[in-house]
């Protein structure tokens, strides 16, 4: 099963789809800790978008799907869904984009075998993918590339929350700067790996107001898109963590393994 989630920032996605995909072994891809670790790397493309998140602004669609799904260059990535989000060795080597202002005004997306070649990049079976697509546009060059390799889209997940709990948890929120793990409690390190605890640079008042301004202007015609295609599941995002677990698994006509019923995810909300 393949599966995007969508929600606004602060809205848990994260969470949510990296608890699924470890529940069910799936792999999963989250757009955003890829550009950070590729930022801290130093991958030149990464630091052109970092630019636009920082402001809370849309990564253009170009920028956007180069990072994401490869060049022809990419080896093939196999990465089992507990080891978390896919490293940058396991995605391509980018070229850099010509000049900032292709960024300023987007010319019209390469064709998928411009991007990635039928055996190569990161598109296979069993795969949720957080953050990507998040326009229209974005999500017809997901499809088609899928469609190059026989495989397809089962559902889009949307998690609705209220803005004002969505700016909540951002505010509140701390990440590891080693591992990446998501707090929304105050720890002098890390639980996980003993690591500094910082807070991410665009959790900041007047930035997440931008984001959620962007993704509000962004969501409704991707909504649309995978509204038109049958796809498109809604949960309720307010509650805890295993609840909404619960919602989503009932959402996608999916059941926890009887191993797992008597562990209930605790992971934070807000990702």
């Amino acid at each position: 099963m393949n599966i995007v989630f969508l929600g606004a920032p602060g809205s848990g996605k994260g969470t949510q789809a990296q608890t699924l995909a470890q529940q069910k072994g799936w792999r999963y891809l989250s757009s955003g800790d890829l550009l950070r670790r590729l930022v801290s790397s130093r991958e030149p493309r990464a630091l052109q978008a970092k630019a636009f998140m920082d402001r809370g602004d849309l990564v253009p669609d170009e920028l956007m799907v180069e990072i994401l799904l490869g060049s022809p260059e990419a080896p093939n990535a196999e990465v089992p869904a507990p080891a978390g989000a896919l490293s940058p060795r396991q995605l391509d080597s980018p070229r850099q984009l010509d000049s900032p202002r292709q960024l300023d005004s987007p010319r019209q997306l390469d064709s998928p075998r411009q991007l990635d070649s039928p055996r190569q990049g990161v598109l296979h079976d069993s795969l949720i993918l957080d953050g990507f697509p998040r326009t229209r546009r974005q999500a017809e060059v997901l499809d088609e590339m899928m469609a190059q390799r026989g495989t397809r889209l089962d559902a889009a997940l949307l998690i609705e929350v209220r803005d004002e709990e969505a700016e909540k948890r951002l505010l509140n929120r701390s990440v590891c700067a080693s591992c990446g793990q998501i707090y929304h409690q105050r720890y002098p390190v890390c639980p996980n790996c003993g690591e500094l605890i910082v807070a991410r640079s665009d959790d900041n008042a007047e930035t997440i107001g931008k984001r959620l301004t962007v993704y509000h202007q962004q969501i409704d015609p991707l909504i649309e898109y995978y509204r038109e295609h049958g796809l498109l599941r809604s949960v309720d995002g307010q509650g805890n963590p295993a609840e909404i677990g619960e919602r989503i698994r009932r959402a996608l006509g999916l059941t926890l393994e009887p191993s797992l019923r008597s562990v209930v995810a605790s992971g934070n909300e807000g990702s």
